[in-house]
């Protein structure tokens, strides 16, 4: 019986996952690409966006604010049943109009927290003789595991994603089962509608050369030291926002206004999801990463400018109160970090050592911003390929010991008034 219940709960979730994400992605897409047109400065908007979402949508559920992870973690750390429902309503919106309005920041986090709200309704509501309780938990755990895979296509990374950011330490073949089969679901359905992932790497990765192995090892220790300082440094901007204590919509229009006018000033493409950018970095076609800097000017540069830009970008957006993820943008600072890393060893003329280096900083951002080595590791090799496993595994264990006791989410909880203070 809880074999039948885990199956339709993670099919269910696997559809689901995979259809807010494609039906959020293209809200946001068709809300910017209109607002462009106009030719009025994105500061403008960003303002009418933090006014929409801190003035109207946080007074009718403050909880829709914010990463949307953090309630995950805290609704299955010490809640009992189904999220709020109003919470997983306004969600919705309140990313939507974010991120449209030309706020910065990822997906994961509000699409998830929105997947994971459905579905635990969905679990409640399934007969069975498993406790209702539980089934919302499997249920929620089914619907960011779907949204993990769906955005990435890697089920058994996506899978594994949404139970170790909760339970590192003592994963539950219970959780995982459900997990990983609701990620397989979320990719399948998704590849037979076309819809494609955040990345999409064209050509086939060359297998590393075992000498570059030293390279991508010192290069792991300095993803571990820069994902500790994302960490640290939105942890800093959650303190000096006090997002928690009151003037809600001040402090949203001033981080709305001010990622707009950095990110239009610098380069517009760290705007938003900077998916294209993502896709650039993954495929070696790098026009969009200059911006507005001379393109004369040395690419190792270009790569760390715009990885302090959209690490500003994050903070100004999210630690503000707005609602954006940030597991998308440590990715891409990571392979910021990672191309201007391999252009000053070697530039660009190994398509390995560049492979190599992008992924050290894809999957050890996530493995030391937010403590999942394992997922980190296999979303690495199941966006990149298998052979580049071995800078994967690297960069994730090292990054994830080197940040072991503290995750970004801590700092989210705490500034959203949900830390646990026992």
């Amino acid at each position: 019986m809880f074999l039948l219940q885990w199956t339709f709960l993670a099919v269910v979730a696997g559809i689901v996952g995979a259809s807010v994400l494609e039906l959020f992605n293209r809200l946001v897409e068709t809300m910017r690409a209109f607002l462009v047109t106009t030719g009025v400065p994105a500061p403008v908007f960003a303002a009418g966006g933090a006014l929409v979402v801190g003035g109207v949508i946080y007074r009718i559920s403050r909880d829709a604010a914010g990463e949307g992870i953090p309630s995950y973690l805290y609704a299955l750390q010490h809640s009992r049943g189904p999220l709020p429902v109003l919470a997983t309503v306004m969600k919705f919106p309140a990313a939507v109009i974010t991120l449209g309005t030309f706020g910065s920041g990822g997906v994961v986090g509000p699409v998830g927290r929105v997947v994971v709200g459905l579905l635990s309704l969905v679990g409640a509501s399934v007969p069975g003789t498993e406790m209702s309780d539980e089934r919302s938990r499997t249920a929620a755990i089914c619907g960011l595991a779907a949204t993990v895979a769906a955005v990435f296509h890697a089920p058994v990374g996506g899978g594994i994603f949404a139970v170790e950011v909760i339970q590192r330490a003592n994963m539950r073949y219970r959780d995982l089962f459900p997990a990983v089969l609701a990620g397989a679901v979320s990719v399948w359905f998704a590849r037979f509608v076309g819809w494609s992932p955040l990345i999409s790497v064209h050509e086939p990765v060359i297998a590393m050369d075992l000498r570059v192995v030293p390279w991508t090892l010192a290069f792991a220790v300095v993803v571990g030291l820069l994902a500790g300082a994302f960490t640290r440094g939105y942890a800093l901007t959650v303190r000096l926002f006090r997002r928690d204590q009151g003037r809600v919509v001040a402090k949203v229009l001033f981080g709305m206004v001010a990622a707009a006018l950095l990110g239009s000033i610098v380069n517009p493409d760290l705007v938003g999801t900077a998916a294209e950018l993502t896709n650039a970095l993954a495929n070696g076609d790098l026009e969009l990463l200059t911006g507005a800097l001379d393109p004369s000017f040395p690419l190792a540069g270009a790569a760390l400018i715009m990885l302090l830009v959209r690490m500003a970008l994050s903070y100004l957006t999210t630690g503000s109160g707005m609602s954006a993820g940030l597991t998308a943008p440590a990715i891409q600072i990571g392979m910021l970090a990672g191309l201007a890393a391999a252009q000053l060893v070697a530039p660009l003329a190994d398509p390995s050592l560049r492979a190599g280096f992008l992924v050290v900083g894809f999957s050890g951002m996530l493995a030391g911003a937010m403590n999942v080595p394992i997922a980190a590791a296999m979303l690495g090799m199941e966006v990149f390929g298998r052979s580049v496993g071995i800078p994967a595994a690297i960069a994730a264990i090292v990054a994830f010991q080197m940040n072991r006791h503290t995750t970004i989410y801590d700092y989210a909880l705490a500034g959203s008034g949900h830390l646990d203070e026992s």
